[in-house]
């Protein structure tokens, strides 16, 4: 039987959800203390190293989240410098450093009476979070209101915040849909890209990019709103995912996160510019390349796995069971792939709209060569799925996923087979 591309679309709505649930200058000492933001990686190395190898978190992400007192000059000098002592204690050195205070927060507790409905409608004011100041910390503030996901996430998301925005449009919300949308606009201008989150310890990577989705989705749901009018921020975000494909040849067939499989085609893969442990992760991280055996360059995998949103699935072992064999940038992954079809979909939408007729027709060519190209490498006619492509071994994974819905959603398929 033949299922209608409406039920389809409101089916995988559901499944996606499910998906995810499862799934600067630096100052001398002796001048003004600077307030912006930090980045623990470059500005404070040895004492990131340090406090995260020593166990005195056990979440990796308490200390990269900490405001500092001072400058990171300041810190990082001092601690050059007591670290040689015998009596160094790192506990109190922290503890004098940095505002270790967590960040006041409500403990929500239901009231059993509420519908489900009337449940979520509260969450949201719980979830909600205004517009940050700017501060010493890892924090990179936001200009509009934004919903986090709560607990230990105190920021935004980037692939979370699409099921967050269906979820506030059943609630009404399209006023929290459009500010969270222009927060992402503003990144997209400031940082050329959707960093995975609003931390400066995530400004090396995106997430899965719903960017394009969640512009659509705005625009169904508030009439003065029309895709042209972020055009180019969605133009951005795709030079940030195609950057590097002019460079492409048969001796360098991936940079980035493009990847030559032919003469003619190019398609992508989740990719991370840094191969360094991640702060919000780092003594896992550390902990990992210490057992594999490997070169550094498996934390670009660890980190390539973190932008793809499903960390740490199978789909990226290369034996399918451990995380040491992890080879994410060999993968053109089909969700991706879906995503980034959209996206050159809705720009050729949103080029019509401006009157733009010749760019229109240039990306509903790039998004029809990329929709046949997904259909020719990542359908499998004999068992009827999708699956990721290998460029390495320059074959298909055979690894089941719910990524495979992907060019349901998007109506990519072109088999009657995949529909039914």
């Amino acid at each position: 039987m033949i299922i209608d591309k409406v039920t389809i679309k409101m089916g995988l709505n559901l499944v996606f959800t499910a998906i995810f649930i499862l799934g600067c200058n630096r100052n001398n000492s002796n001048k003004p203390e600077r307030k912006g933001m930090v980045d623990f990686q470059k500005e404070l190395p040895e004492l990131l190293d340090m406090v995260q190898l020593s166990g005195l978190f056990a979440d990796s992400k308490t200390f990269v989240d900490f405001p500092l007192k001072k400058s990171p000059d300041s810190i990082i000098s001092l601690f050059r410098i007591q670290k040689k002592e015998n009596d160094f204690d790192l506990h109190s050195f922290v503890f004098l450093n940095f505002d270790t205070v967590p960040a006041s927060h409500e403990v929500f507790v239901t009231n059993p009476h509420y519908t489900i409905t009337e449940h979520i409608d509260t969450l949201w004011t719980v979830l909600s979070r205004y517009p940050d100041s700017l501060t010493l910390s890892s924090l990179i503030p936001l200009k509009h209101p934004y919903i986090v996901p709560g607990g230990r996430f105190r920021e935004i998301y980037y692939w979370d915040s699409y099921f967050t925005m269906l979820g506030l449009a059943e609630s009404n919300q399209s006023y929290m849909v459009k500010d969270m949308i222009n927060n992402f606009t503003d990144l997209i201008n400031t940082y050329g890209h959707i960093p995975n989150g609003n931390r400066t310890y995530y400004l090396s990577r995106s997430q899965p990019p719903f960017y394009a989705s969640m512009v659509e989705l705005l625009a169904s749901i508030n009439d003065s709103v029309q895709l042209r009018d972020y055009l180019p921020s969605l133009e951005k975000e795709y030079n940030f995912w195609m950057f590097g494909k002019e460079k492409l040849s048969s001796e360098q067939p991936a940079l980035y996160h493009t990847v030559r499989v032919d003469d003619s085609t190019i398609l992508n893969r989740y990719w991370d510019k840094l191969s360094l442990p991640r702060p919000e992760s780092y003594k896992e991280d550390v902990a990992l390349f210490d057992s594999s055996g490997r070169d550094s360059s498996i934390f670009r995998e660890i980190r390539a796995a973190a932008e793809s949103g499903w960390d740490f699935s199978s789909r990226w072992f290369e034996d399918r069971h451990s995380r040491s064999s992890i080879n994410t940038t060999q993968i053109i992954p089909v969700d991706l792939n879906s995503l980034l079809y959209n996206l050159e979909h809705v720009i050729s939408l949103a080029y019509r709209e401006a009157g733009d007729i010749t760019n229109a027709d240039k990306f509903l060519k790039l998004a029809e060569k990329r929709k046949r190209a997904i259909n020719r490498l990542l359908w499998n006619s004999e068992t009827g799925f999708y699956y990721d492509f290998n460029f390495i071994k320059k074959k298909q994974t055979n690894i089941l996923s719910l990524a495979a819905l992907y060019p349901l959603f998007y109506e990519l398929a072109d088999s009657l087979e995949a529909l039914q």
